[in-house]
């Protein structure tokens, strides 16, 4: 006859099992694939910044690239190359993958069909989602009004994250969600894509200069990073009094 000590030892691990596959499972059911906030306004339209936009026409700005939107964000068309579209996420999350969709207007349809993704690791230092010895490719659109979505290899932890068109159709005009979940600390290596140690520094695409831990670090204690974004915000926020009462009107 089992002895209660022995029961009881069984009871609790028969418990353990269950409830991590519970929490497994709950991961599977997309528990840390929702959407962060782009189509539904969550993220804020000054949260959203690139390195350019196409006109001033009020269509093309930053902020219209959310999933299913009449518009989209489109870069300087004398910029396309090295452009991104950056968004503040206001605190570190999870984030597991992103939906792209391209601008599917009444009379022009463009779409990107390849992009890479940066962000900002939690060493302060812009790296960029590889494989093993390169950049990922991430593989887009084949049109402009359906939705491609990719997962990440393995999840990234930052708090601003931007998509970079590397090749496209016509024009590269986008729309995008952001998926993952709120982060819960540690920090831990299968939750940071960190780059490896003996792997080169991305260039800032903002310069073309190579970044590391240490200027990054320097960056954030001086306060230029700060100072940027402030500045950037402040810019935004002329634009859209001046420009974004006119957008209704310039949809294509």
């Amino acid at each position: 006859m089992l002895k209660f000590p022995v029961i009881l030892l069984l009871f609790v691990y028969l418990c353990m099992d269950c409830l991590l596959g519970e929490v497994a499972s709950e991961r599977e059911n997309d528990v840390c694939h929702r959407r962060l906030g782009m189509e539904d306004g969550t993220i804020q339209d000054l949260d959203i910044t690139s390195s350019s936009v196409a006109t001033l026409v009020g269509i093309w700005w930053p902020w219209y690239a959310r999933l299913n939107g009449d518009f989209a964000w489109l870069p300087h068309l004398y910029l396309t190359t090295a452009s991104w579209i950056q968004v503040d996420l206001k605190e570190l999350k999870t984030v597991t993958g992103v939906i792209t969709q391209g601008y599917d207007g009444p009379h022009q349809q463009y779409w990107i069909t390849t992009y890479h993704i940066l962000y900002l690791d939690t060493s302060l230092r812009w790296d960029i989602i590889r494989d093993e010895e390169s950049a990922t490719t991430f593989i887009g659109n084949t049109d402009a009004a359906g939705q491609k979505t990719n997962m990440f290899d393995r999840p990234i932890v930052t708090r601003l994250i931007r998509l970079q068109p590397a090749t496209w159709d016509g024009l590269p005009a986008l729309r995008m969600e952001l998926l993952g979940c709120d982060f819960i600390g540690p920090i831990g290596p299968a939750e940071v894509a960190s780059p490896a140690s003996n792997s080169p520094p991305y260039a800032d695409t903002r310069t073309g200069q190579p970044t590391s831990s240490a200027q990054a670090s320097t960056a954030s204690k001086n306060g230029a990073s700060i100072g940027r974004t402030v500045a950037a915000g402040v810019a935004t926020l002329i634009i859209k009094i001046l420009y974004g009462s006119l957008a209704p009107s310039w949809h294509w």
